[in-house]
């Protein structure tokens, strides 16, 4: 039988779920597959989601247990001891939050999967670094999906505006204008758009404002000093480095890397500074744009370094009363926009290339298209501004806000 400890916990964690607003319809997960996983950063609602589809399809311990694997119960007892139990009283499913936290998880969670043929599994973590090390072991068994922030579309349905529809970018950029003349016939978009800059992207500020950017604060700070340090065994004295990091993007007009003047600024060797910015990245606070054409070179060396989403600017400047640039807050917007459904890269003259097809340049409404001329002959490659500030546009000059409709 099952610990009635954990049985406690479930019934906590599980009774406070939110269930007013759902992210079930954001990814296309197959929830016929046996073994499903989800990744994200932290206060994305990857728990939530799943505790969603658990309320949907369980609804008591008995038949779906929940577990976290930083729990210290479930640290003593282990994950595969835990589920083994629970199926052998009858238990249809387990979910297992924060799975990387688990000691030789990947080991744990194979035995549990080989063990138990007629078993679903769904595992969340924080950390892809993590996951993707022990994703190996798991990669015929686990169908992983990963969840992004909310977008600005999903922003809006949640505060009151549930008529803004999902466009394509194709779409978008052949019909925007009347896209836009629809949306603002019912209602300004532009408030909702400086909201969500500053506190939309996690879903928790449904539960307040007044506490939000210490909500963020503390997911930094856990990656900052927990996550990243125990996955990449980096030492206490090198976390500052870290931080700086961040400080230095969020402050900066849009960061374009120089690795020797910003490993001089740390104090430490350039091969250093690349590992913690990738270190960064894959606890979701950095996110890294490469060249275009650079290929497998841009891994290891990207071009351009934002901040993973605007909201991390705002909790990250506010308690310096520093004003963050006005470019660099709408190059992240659109980059954590895209990026999770279409490839975007740096043009160099140019902003961003989106699946090599887009070439768009970013601004405010007296931006005008003279960075097109200096790319040369891009004959297979449309160009666009998207213009923050403006309701509506015309021709290619598109609102900016109306990216946060592509997902």
């Amino acid at each position: 039988m099952v610990d009635q400890d954990l049985i406690d916990v479930h019934g906590v964690v599980t009774a406070a779920s939110p269930r007013a607003f759902s992210r079930l319809d954001v990814l296309p997960i197959d929830w016929n597959a046996r073994v499903v996983g989800l990744t994200g950063g932290r206060g994305v609602g990857k728990t939530t989601l799943l505790l969603q589809k658990y309320w949907e399809l369980f609804g008591t311990h008995e038949r779906c247990l929940y577990i976290s694997a930083d729990h210290v119960q479930v640290a003593a007892l282990g994950v595969y001891a835990i589920g083994r139990e629970h199926f052998k009283s009858g238990g249809q499913a387990i979910i297992i939050d924060e799975v990387h936290r688990a000691e030789n998880w990947t080991a744990e969670v194979k035995s549990l999967i080989d063990s138990n043929p007629d078993k679903a599994i769904w595992l969340s973590g924080s950390s892809s670094a993590a996951l993707a090390k022990g994703g190996g072991d798991l990669s015929r068994r686990v169908l992983w999906y990963d969840l992004p922030g909310l977008s600005f579309r999903e922003y809006l349905h949640l505060t009151g505006r549930p008529d803004v529809p999902l466009v394509s970018i194709d779409d978008l950029v052949k019909h925007h204008v009347a896209i836009a003349r629809d949306l603002t016939a019912r209602g300004s978009l532009l408030a909702a758009f400086r909201n969500y800059l500053k506190h939309g992207h996690y879903p928790f500020f449904l539960q307040g404002l007044s506490g939000y950017h210490q909500r963020v604060q503390s997911i930094i700070g856990q990656v900052v000093s927990e996550d990243l340090p125990t996955m990449f065994g980096i030492s206490a004295a090198k976390v500052n480095a870290l931080k700086k990091i961040l400080w230095a993007v969020a402050s900066s007009e849009p960061f374009q890397l120089n690795i020797e003047g910003l490993s001089r600024d740390l104090g430490i060797a350039k091969t250093s500074t690349y590992h913690f910015l990738q270190c960064l990245e894959h606890g979701r606070l950095l996110q890294s744009v490469a060249m275009a054409g650079t290929g497998l070179k841009s891994v290891r060396k990207p071009e351009k370094v934002y901040l993973e989403n605007t909201n991390l600017i705002a909790t990250i400047t506010n308690p310096q009363r520093v004003e963050p640039s006005i470019g660099t807050v709408r190059e992240t917007f659109l980059c954590t926009n895209l990026r999770p459904h279409h490839s975007v890269k740096y043009l160099g003259h140019v902003d961003f290339l989106v699946d090599e097809q887009w070439s768009i340049e970013v601004g405010g409404p007296r931006k005008d298209a003279r960075q097109f001329a200096k790319l040369g002959n891009t004959a297979n490659q449309s160009h666009i501004l998207a213009i923050d500030g403006i309701e509506a546009g015309s021709a290619k000059r598109i609102p900016l806000h109306l990216f946060g409709l592509t997902r």
